[in-house]
């Protein structure tokens, strides 16, 4: 597994969201429901043009979250890749501070249909 990096930064958490073609509007509302609940600022492409062209990118004082299509083409379902990452020149925050957002972010997107989301770990 390749891992999107952001600005050469590595995610401090990282997970790959399965979704069939039909719950894409289930999971923007839950990925925007879940940023405002935990205090992010968002971007949200707009995807209606390309439907399966997704991204999201939200932040906070403490990390920042990036999302995005990882789906081969042809693929029947969608993978978004999703990414926490520490701030630019800050010192990442600890576990104790991500296991609550990873928790959340669990909560909101087990809310659509047929959703799995599965943590990836760095391969050496």
């Amino acid at each position: 597994m390749k891992f999107v990096r952001y600005e050469s930064i590595s995610p401090i958490r990282f997970f790959d969201l399965r979704i069939e073609r039909s719950a894409r509007d289930q999971v923007v509302a839950q990925m925007w429901g879940y940023g405002e609940a935990f205090g992010f600022r968002m971007l949200v492409k707009n995807y209606r043009a390309k439907p399966d062209d997704m991204f999201f990118q939200m932040w906070r004082p403490d990390v920042d979250l990036l999302a995005s299509n990882d789906s081969d083409t042809g693929a029947r379902d969608i993978k978004i890749g999703i990414g926490f990452y520490p701030k630019r020149g800050q010192r990442p925050p600890s576990p104790e501070n991500v296991t609550p957002l990873v928790e959340g972010l669990r909560q909101f997107l087990d809310k659509v249909p047929g959703a799995a989301i599965t943590e990836v770990t760095a391969q050496r």
